[in-house]
């Protein structure tokens, strides 16, 4: 699985991750919003962005889809309407579980870093697929 392009941007009601998936059938997409967490996966992507805020599943989620660009945008409900979501700029930060977020405001350091393959594994679980680990190719 490759990270895709993306970006995050939000309004009062949503909080808006814009995708660069070129080439990918649309009807594999498949995305899980819980809490504070949001996973997107169409193959050969995979995204995985935890919030400090929440979001919530109340039926306005939504995505669209533009043939001509390839860019998906999720719109994920923000649990408390008008809130401002923090550190969207901090990408890296984002990607990092929520149990990882808290362990970098404490001074306890000897919990280990998942991989990023560990967070793959557990996608491909999730959505029932099987995980084959890929070689980085050389260019």
């Amino acid at each position: 699985c490759a990270l895709p392009i993306f970006s995050l941007d939000q309004d009062d009601e949503f909080v808006i991750v814009t995708i660069k998936t070129p080439y990918v059938k649309v009807s594999d997409v498949d995305m899980y919003l819980e809490g504070c967490t949001f996973k997107f996966y169409v193959k050969p992507y995979l995204l995985h962005l935890t919030f400090r805020q929440m979001l919530v599943e109340n039926g306005t989620e939504k995505a669209t889809y533009d043939v001509d660009t390839g860019l998906i945008k999720c719109f994920l409900p923000k649990a408390t309407r008008g809130e401002l979501f923090e550190d969207l700029d901090m990408i890296s930060k984002l990607m990092q579980p929520k149990k990882q977020q808290t362990n970098a405001r404490t001074t306890d350091t000897r919990k280990p870093i998942q991989s990023l393959s560990d967070e793959r594994r557990k996608l491909a679980e999730l959505i029932g697929e099987p995980y084959v680990e890929e070689e980085e190719e050389e260019e």
